[in-house]
């Protein structure tokens, strides 16, 4: 047995079977691959990485396997350890176009697994690998504890990630959750007295989103290495199924080997700026924009963002009401109903440019959508 001091979670307890997957390189490569991509532009100790996250996830699964003493424990830990290996460089920073040019970082942790060494370390180990990927897709009867609306995945990001940034608003109650939670047909069900938690988890998930997740800065950096990524992918220098044998690392070596002006702005901290930003809470009509400022012809040196809401999908976690009813937290949380309607706030499309063209493009934008709205 190895013990791993952590800083959010104190001891992490690993067993033989668990440091051998640790120190396998799909686990290794997550060392080098940051937790929140672009963020330590604005957050200098945003450095933490994906490794660290599983590592969490991992402890965390372990402690609901055992509340909930689930019959398929060694699975689900084993898949919560796992969960991230699918990450490209940056993580989540264009998650979106790895998803037009290929598959989604669950589909691929859940090929890495099912074609490399790691099914042959977990079967050894008397371990069902399909029931492992199903949970990590969130299926079968527990699959929405790794990949659901309360999940021991979820449960780290946010306390990881708004302690590495130095947000004060992250501590959720894991306690309290594990003594009042339950799962039923791979769904949760909280008890009455544990709504203050997950109404917690809502508000932090929330505020992180607005500060951190969503901060206008990471956006722009985001959005600067998205693009840079789809030139060097259109002028064939880069492929998309290379990127998941990356690390950070890797991925900027190529990019500056390739010297792509977008990074070299990245690496300067010499970003573009916000020309346009639109708003509008009606979803039909954020649709028109979208397709609209889609079309827009506003030259080289602009880039358009689509920044949509979050899937609160705490919203639908079931509560337990003390004479027996079942209610969807949605439906009797006040709070709830208030981050629901705070969903507008979200929806924006945003166009960025240079500093020297900030102006005529921002002007043209703005005309462009007067045409439309």
């Amino acid at each position: 047995m190895k013990r791993i001091k952590d800083p959010i979670h104190n001891y992490i307890l690993l067993d033989d079977f668990f440091l051998d997957l640790l120190d396998s390189p799909p686990m290794q490569r997550l060392r080098s691959i940051k937790q929140l991509g672009m963020a330590n532009l604005v957050y200098p100790g945003a450095n933490h990485t994906r490794f660290e996250h599983s590592l969490g996830t991992y402890h965390l699964a372990k402690l609901f396997a055992k509340s909930q003493d689930l019959k398929k424990e060694g699975e689900f830990v084993t898949a919560s350890l796992l969960h991230d290996i699918g990450h490209c460089p940056f993580s989540h920073a264009y998650e979106d176009t790895i998803k037009r040019y290929g598959k989604s970082h669950v589909d691929l942790t859940c090929d890495k697994i099912e074609k490399s060494s790691l099914k042959d370390r977990i079967e050894k180990n008397g371990l069902n690998v399909k029931e492992i990927t199903s949970i990590i897709r969130g299926k079968g009867s527990i699959g929405c504890l790794l990949s659901g609306s309360i999940d021991v995945d979820r449960l780290d990001y946010i306390m990881r990630d708004s302690y590495y940034t130095g947000a004060s608003f992250g501590y959720i109650d894991v306690g309290r959750l594990l003594t009042n939670l339950n799962v039923k047909n791979n769904k949760v069900i909280v008890e009455e007295n544990c709504i203050s938690t997950v109404e917690a988890i809502l508000v932090a998930r929330a505020l992180m989103y607005q500060t951190v997740y969503y901060h206008h800065t990471v956006s722009i950096a985001n959005a600067m290495l998205r693009t840079a990524l789809e030139q060097e992918i259109e002028k064939g220098s880069l492929k998309i199924g290379e990127l998941i044998n990356m690390d950070d690392a890797s991925l900027t070596s190529f990019l500056r080997k390739e010297k792509n002006e977008l990074w070299e702005r990245i690496e300067k901290r010499d970003l573009y700026k916000t020309a346009f930003e639109y708003r509008e809470e009606s979803g039909i009509e954020q649709q028109r924009m979208v397709k609209r400022t889609g079309e827009m012809d506003l030259g080289k040196e602009v880039i358009m963002d689509i920044i949509e809401p979050p899937v609160w999908v705490e919203m639908d976690v079931d509560v337990l009401i003390g004479d027996g009813r079942i209610e969807r937290l949605r439906d009797i949380s006040t709070l709830a109903k208030a981050l629901l309607k705070a969903q507008k706030d979200y929806y924006r499309v945003v166009v960025y440019t240079t500093k020297e063209k900030r102006s005529e493009v921002g002007k043209m934008a703005r005309k462009l959508v007067e045409g439309v709205c």
